[in-house]
């Protein structure tokens, strides 16, 4: 699954209340995100929806997520994709 989608880096950094990532694809499918803390609680997920090739950003709220370890996991047709972020 994760040929043909890119993750970008979290921006803007430093963050300021909220940040994004941006997701290109290549193809259509079927997409679901998550962003879990470093101990795994979820804290955002973004319900399954049908993606269409091209451009897609994403936007979080920052809350107390500032100078931590977070996961962020995208959920392609069945097959999960996890990012390491570093937000300060």
């Amino acid at each position: 699954a994760s040929k043909g989608i890119r993750l970008s880096a979290p921006y803007p950094m430093p963050t300021n209340g909220e940040f994004f990532i941006t997701i290109v694809t290549d193809s259509e499918f079927t997409m679901q995100t998550a962003l879990y803390d470093e101990m795994g609680r979820m804290l955002e997920l973004k319900p399954a929806a049908k993606v269409l090739p091209g451009i897609r950003t994403l936007r979080f709220q920052q809350e107390k997520r500032i100078g931590s370890t977070y996961f962020f996991q995208i959920i392609v047709d069945g097959k999960s994709i996890t990012k390491k972020l570093m937000l300060y």
